[in-house]
């Protein structure tokens, strides 16, 4: 599980400076025979949806990290939420003049932030969505008999009645097990039988029951000035308001183990946030890992815990898409030809031997780290080829016990592992020599990947476009919404946003939802993006049409609210600062065939000689 060590307050960001990047992995079943490689799991890959990810087709899935990835849930315990989108930045290369163009991913990563106070020591709960999980998930496990959150809430809800009760036993001086026994006997008769075992659990003995709603009615106090903190969290929010909440979670606590104290979290876990994202001093590379504070040689940087094993590579390979309409006149899509045009963006994340099918990839913000080596011909950024690399990569058996056993399985071994849902190698970077705060990371991919990175220089051509259509990065586009921003009647008279297959969202309520244009109002309001004491800016206003997503196959809008009913679609009224831009359909740079793709190779011996299975 993740912990935090510090507190955090209700809205604080959990990663100050960002996690790292969101790698998008579409048509995984459209590139694998109809079929979804054993390896791509909800559990530790979300669905992409709405505009999540590249506007992305179906079977799309994301790897994102740290805690996206490592967090664990618990339905009353939840505290951490991510925004409805990350930062998209296509803007840090040019298409013209670089050839690291679509080798890295332009989604800077998701912002989590702190949905109720949280203490140090705590442990860090994201949300499954329970319908998904316990429901789905562990079906064939009791997922369905697992208390959900909605039994909590009743739980707590008659524990407030009968704390309330005007002839309540509670109310007296001295409360007694025979009272709390009566209230039990009550409680099962008229609850459900989950909810029981949480009133069960509650009333316990009188120390437990006590516990529970002296904890709540201490967190109420503390929050008594301030706003519901679960609103935004969750839609179904208990009609007993924010006692019944506080109450629900003293109740999800009696059922998770006993706590560790902060000193021996230190002591036994891996810091998450010794790293943090910027654009890397390497101009091709995307984004780089820096050090937080100063690390010591031999000291670990990051975990990298592999909940994306890829047993198989060429899961991810990508081949050329024919359309076609079938005999109902319906569009659909096939291969065209046999060998593939490219492959997954994954694969740049990924550590592998080019010996072995298996890649593993970072459920960390290890993806982050880039190549430097003693075999490079000039310095580059903070890469310099007389010291090298200040990073190496090893097996992480210090912290994840599982590591061992897995070093002594078979590919195929492994594999059937993984389509059981396990996952059981981690990695770890450790520090080489002392490295000073805000110091970029370094590690050394190998020779080969720096032989297919000279060879993908030296023959890479700018991607071929119409020099009549003008091209402007998304993020640019951000930047002015104003200046690029279509009407419908502009629209329809030709006019074309400069960008292929573009996406206009409109946030309304907390979320992007899809919107189009209808026109500018003449009303303006102010520009509260700039921090001047005396707001001069203004933004404009329009009259926008909001549409609700619908559910794509085989995704999840987990968290996604449309406030308006059954309206399928309704007009109101945003102002330019919600309004944003975001790729369309196979726009992106990551869909270019001939962006650069190469696993990160790992040190030499690292990888076991039974994984060897491919040839060089």
């Amino acid at each position: 599980g993740v912990y935090t060590t510090k507190p955090l307050p209700r809205g604080a960001h959990i990663f100050r400076r960002g996690t790292g990047p969101t790698v998008a992995i579409p048509d995984l079943m459209f590139n694998n025979n109809g079929s979804m490689p054993s390896w791509a799991q909800p559990i530790f890959m979300p669905h992409c949806s709405n505009f999540d990810i590249e506007g992305a087709a179906s079977q799309c899935m994301k790897s994102n990290n740290n805690i996206g990835s490592v967090t664990n849930f618990h339905p009353a315990l939840i505290n951490a939420k991510p925004t409805d989108t990350d930062d998209y930045r296509d803007d840090m290369l040019d298409r013209k003049k670089d050839p690291g163009i679509g080798a890295f991913s332009y989604h800077q990563g998701e912002n989590w932030y702190a949905t109720r106070d949280v203490a140090a020591g705590e442990e860090i709960y994201n949300d499954y969505w329970e319908r998904w999980f316990f429901d789905n998930q562990l079906r064939n496990e009791g997922g369905k008999d697992i208390p959900h959150r909605i039994d909590y809430f009743e739980a707590a809800e008659a524990i407030v009645s009968f704390i309330d009760g005007d002839a309540s036993c509670a109310k007296d001086k001295t409360l007694t097990q025979k009272c709390l026994d009566g209230f039990r006997k009550q409680a099962s008769a008229a609850l459900r039988k989950r909810a029981i075992q949480l009133v069960l659990l509650a009333t316990a003995d009188v120390k437990t029951f006590l516990g529970i709603v002296g904890g709540a009615k201490e967190t109420l106090k503390a929050q008594s000035r301030a706003a519901p903190t679960h609103t935004f969290l969750y839609k179904d929010y208990p009609s007993g308001g924010e006692e019944v909440m506080q109450l629900a979670m003293q109740i999800g606590r009696l059922t998770i183990l006993p706590g560790h104290d902060i000193d021996w979290i230190k002591a036994n876990g891996r810091c998450l946030d010794n790293i943090y994202p910027s654009i890397s001093t390497i101009r091709q590379a995307g984004q780089g890992a820096f050090a937080s504070r100063p690390i010591k040689a031999g000291e670990p940087i990051v975990p990298i815990p592999t909940m994306v094993q890829v047993t198989y590579r060429e899961n991810l390979s990508i081949y050329q898409r024919e359309y076609y309409d079938d005999k109902s006149g319906k569009p659909q899509a096939r291969y065209e030809g046999k060998d593939p045009i490219s492959q997954q963006l994954l694969t740049n994340y990924c550590f592998g031997d080019d010996e072995s099918s298996l890649l593993l990839c970072p459920a960390s913000n290890a993806n982050l780290i880039n190549h430097c080596s003693t075999r490079l011909k000039r310095t580059e950024g903070d890469c310099n080829p007389d010291r090298g690399p200040n990073a190496i990569l090893q097996w992480g058996t210090g912290f994840d016990p599982e590591t061992s056993e897995w070093l002594k399985l078979t590919v195929e071994e492994i594999d059937a592992r993984v389509k059981l849902g396990r996952r059981g190698l981690s990695l770890e970077v450790v520090a080489t020599r002392d490295i000073g705060q805000d110091e970029e990371i370094f590690i050394d991919y190998g020779s080969n990947w720096e032989d297919a990175w000279e060879k993908h220089v030296a023959s890479w051509d700018p991607p071929r476009t119409e020099e009549s259509k003008p091209f402007v990065p998304i993020a640019e586009m951000n930047l002015d919404v104003g200046k690029y921003i279509l009407t419908e009647e502009e629209m329809s008279k030709g006019n074309l946003y400069p960008y292929p297959d573009v996406q206009v969202g409109c946030f309304v309520e907390g979320f992007y939802h899809q919107c189009q244009i209808l026109k500018r109002d003449s009303a303006s309001v102010p520009d509260f993006s700039t921090h001047e004491i005396e707001i001069k800016r203004r933004r404009s206003v329009y009259k926008a049409m909001i549409r609700k997503w619908g559910r794509k196959s085989h995704s999840f809008d987990v968290g996604y609210y449309w406030p308006f009913g059954s309206e399928k679609s309704v007009e109101v009224k945003v102002s330019g600062a919600e309004i944003r831009f975001f790729p369309g359909h196979y726009g992106s740079d990551q869909f270019l065939p001939e962006a650069f793709r190469h696993h990160i190779g790992v040190p030499v011996g690292l990888w076991p000689q039974q994984w060897r299975n491919r040839k060089r």
